[in-house]
C-alpha cells in the first residue's frame, strides 16, 4: 500500500500533513502573516494568542524545501506510528510533543536574552516541524523498532534504516 492509501486509514495523519502544507503555503505566499501563526517568545505570553501559537509554529515551514521534506516525512511515515496507537493517543502525542517543543524552543530564546540581554532574542521567530518530524519518527520507533524502512543493497547489510535509528536520523538530517 502506497503513502496515500495509508492516509485514507489515518485521519491524524492526513490532517497534520494537510495543515503543514496550508499554514506553510500561506506563510510562504504571504509573509505579512506570518505573525499569526510563528512563535514570537517575547509576545507568546503576553497576548491572547499564546495558546494557538504555541501549536501553529510547529506546523509551519518557511522554506519550500524544508516544507517537502517535513510534509514527505509526515505522509511515509504518521500512518505507521497512528496505525499502532490508535488515532486519540497518537493526536494526544504528537499535541504534546507539539507543546513540548514549542515551550522548549521558548524557554531556550528566552535563556538566550538573558544571557546577552538582546532584545532580538525575544522577538525573533520560532517555527518549524522538525519538532513533529521527530515526534513521528519516535512513534514509528516504538511502534516497530525492526521495521525497515529502506533495504539496503546486498553487499551492504549494515546500511539498511530501521525504525530504531529513525529519530536518530530525523535529528540528524533536520539538525
Amino acid at each position: 500500500m502506497g503513502p496515500m492509501g495509508r492516509l485514507r486509514n489515518a485521519p491524524v495523519s492526513a490532517g497534520l500533513a494537510s495543515a503543514l502544507v496550508l499554514l506553510s503555503s500561506i506563510v510562504i505566499a504571504v509573509p505579512s502573516l506570518a505573525q499569526l501563526f510563528v512563535l514570537v517568545p517575547g509576545l507568546a505570553f503576553t497576548g491572547p494568542s499564546m495558546l494557538p501559537n504555541l501549536l501553529t509554529a510547529s506546523l509551519v515551514e518557511s522554506n519550500i524545501v524544508k516544507l517537502c521534506v517535513s510534509a514527505a516525512v509526515l505522509v511515509m511515515y504518521a500512518p505507521i506510528g497512528e496505525a499502532a496507537q490508535g488515532s486519540a493517543k497518537f493526536a494526544l502525542f504528537l499535541g504534546l510533543c507539539v507543546l513540548g517543543s514549542s515551550l522548549a524552543a521558548s524557554v531556550v530564546e528566552v535563556g538566550m536574552f538573558l544571557s546577552s540581554r538582546d532584545d532580538k532574542a525575544l522577538f525573533r521567530e520560532v517555527h518549524g516541524a522538525s519538532g513533529i518530524v521527530v515526534a513521528c519518527a519516535l512513534a514509528v520507533h516504538q511502534a516497530a523498532p525492526d521495521l525497515a524502512l529502506f533495504s539496503a543493497p546486498s553487499w551492504l547489510p549494515s546500511a539498511a534504516l530501521r525504525a530504531r535509528r529513525l529519530p536518530f536520523a530525523m535529528v540528524v538530517i533536520l539538525g
